[in-house]
């Protein structure tokens, strides 16, 4: 059925997964139980008897009493008038509408167009590209699976990511799947020709001081010939440094976008120190700024979600580099991404794994993975084993755990005096072992709750997002510095962008599943390059929680192979 709306131009080649209110007729029998939803035919005897499914004169709108009398005296409307009807009634002719949307097969090489997005033309699609672009560029959103199942509003939420745009004359696509449509062309024996229309800028001399080391040396070799991809590179690898050279490298302007302020800030440190450009020449987008830099620009995607400010800067750059690009399923993102018409893109990433699965968004659009340095083996190139403690708590919850009392167990966890003295003791035990400790978690007042214990014998630290700007850098720089001894967080601030090399144990004592957090929170104590030690808290006797244990659990198995 959906074939034949397909071919009668209804619905799109390109929609994987069709769907209506209803169809009819879409039941071939009547059991007799109520009414049902089947269509009589025309001039069925019964049907007539009972005043359905008649013509009518439609100027007394009474039953015809012959009906096929009347349907015999009937007399065929010729081609012409009928075209000029449709064309009164449609304002266009039936061919361009029929044109526009059914495609043909096509003996023509196929035009791959490449500038901010893929362009392809319609009329030179085959049935075969058609299935691949549509199976492959429709994907399913894990998110509106996980909202459905729970039985939580999916309004708004699309079931598939659709992520081809139609328009008369062709189909446009994110340019990062560029490789696999030629890639499929060759393997389908498809004539095709690549038609670049990206376009070079002057090219920019950088003074750059970088001194590579060997991992990330392969890492430039393996990008060399590569205009955009994915590279992925631990924490604690220099990833900041790959990106730097590769703006070296390439010698373009160059954009970095980052998603949050202590990011954003140290990006702008790190071009002062090894590309030497004053901090007034570098480019600021975000934090109410708005200035394009010679060399290099560094904004907040949040900066750039309005088109109109886009526009003004959109073929200013040669060289784009994202910033923990695993972010790049976000639709601001996304939205904000495929604007720009730069030569090359690259993301970094320490870990490209999603929560909810959607990291094939991350090859649409800024394509394949092109150097992976995982982080087991990091841990084996420097001979560094981990050393990880995993501690057996007594919390429980005196009632049936559902979905929607999270917020109510969570409390309970934070709140639990028994579970939180049972951290504090640990850390007590091991505070000697260590030059400095991090203590992480997911809530803002467990973090003031761990501090009231810790703060009288120890000397820490507290840092999270309700921190003044100027307080903030206060303490980053007392990090930096190695003036304390713990540091208590949360992960969400300190998961990402906080660079510091001097951190050597790891207290995870809030429950979390996802693995690439995991590996974020893991890399934060690697940079010291001594074995990282975790300790981790198992909350055995609240399934949903021993749930999310168990797949932290898988990760740390990894490790210790």
């Amino acid at each position: 059925m959906f074939e034949l709306l397909r071919e009668a131009t209804i619905i799109s080649h390109f929609e994987k997964e069709p769907s209506f209110d209803r169809l009819f007729p879409n039941q071939d029998f009547h059991s007799g139980k109520g009414l049902g939803n089947l269509i009589a035919l025309p001039l069925n005897g019964k049907a007539m008897q009972k005043d359905n499914s008649m013509f009518l004169d439609t100027e007394t709108f009474e039953p015809y009493k012959n009906q096929f009398e009347t349907i015999a005296s009937f007399k065929k409307v010729s081609k012409v008038k009928f075209l000029g009807l449709y064309e009164s009634f449609f304002n266009q002719k039936p061919q361009e509408s029929i044109k526009s949307n059914i495609i043909p097969a096509t003996s023509t090489d196929i035009e791959i167009q490449i500038s901010n997005q893929v362009y392809l033309k319609r009329f030179q699609l085959n049935k075969k590209l058609i299935a691949f672009l549509r199976d492959n560029l429709n994907f399913l959103n894990s998110d509106y699976l996980v909202k459905k199942n729970l039985g939580k509003s999916t309004f708004n939420i699309e079931k598939y990511f659709r992520l081809i745009e139609e328009t008369t004359e062709g189909v446009i696509i994110p340019r990062g799947f560029v490789s696999n449509i030629v890639n499929f062309c060759k393997q389908e024996s498809i004539s095709f020709k690549v038609i670049d229309n990206r376009k070079k800028l002057d090219s920019v001399d950088f003074d750059s001081e970088i001194e590579l080391l060997p991992h990330q040396e392969i890492a430039l070799e393996k990008i060399a010939e590569k205009d955009f991809g994915v590279i992925v590179s631990p924490p604690g690898s220099g990833k900041t440094i790959i990106g730097l050279e590769i703006i070296a490298q390439k010698r373009q302007p160059a954009l970095i976008v980052v998603h949050r302020k202590q990011l954003f800030d140290q990006w702008i440190e790190r071009i002062q120190s090894f590309l030497k450009i004053p901090k007034r020449e570098i480019g600021q987008i975000g934090n109410q700024k708005f200035t394009i830099g010679k060399e290099v620009t560094v904004a907040m995607i949040q900066s750039l979600t309005r088109s109109e400010e886009i526009s003004k800067i959109a073929n200013k750059f040669g060289t784009i580099i994202v910033d923990e690009c695993h972010h790049i399923p976000a639709k601001s993102f996304r939205e904000a991404i495929v604007n720009f018409n730069s030569f090359y893109l690259y993301g970094l990433t320490a870990t490209p794994k999603r929560k909810n699965n959607d990291e094939k968004l991350i090859y649409v659009y800024i394509g394949n993975i092109l150097y992976n340095a995982e982080q087991k083996q990091k841990i084996k190139e420097s001979d560094i084993k981990a050393e990880i403690n995993i501690r057996e708590t007594n919390l429980f919850a005196p009632f049936d755990y559902k979905i929607d009392k999270y917020e109510t167990i969570s409390r309970i966890l934070i709140h639990d005096t028994q579970r939180n003295s049972l951290i504090i003791e640990d850390i007590e035990k091991n505070v000697n072992r260590f030059k400095t400790i991090l203590v992480l978690t997911e809530r803002k007042a467990h973090v003031d709750i761990l501090n009231l214990y810790l703060k009288d014998k120890f000397e820490t630290i507290t840092i999270h997002g309700d921190d003044s700007e100027q307080s903030r850098r206060s303490k980053l720089e007392q990090l930096k510095q190695g003036h304390y001894k713990i540091v208590i967080s949360t992960g969400q601030y300190f998961g990402e962008g906080v660079d510091i090399d001097n951190l050597e144990c790891l207290f995870i004592t809030y429950p979390f599943a996802f693995e690439g957090k995991l590996v974020q929170y893991i890399g934060r104590i690697q940079r010291s390059g001594k074995p990282p030690v975790i300790f981790d808290y198992r909350d055995a006797k609240i399934d949903y929680f021993d749930k999310m244990f168990k797949q932290r659990n898988r990760y740390y198995k990894k490790l210790l192979k």
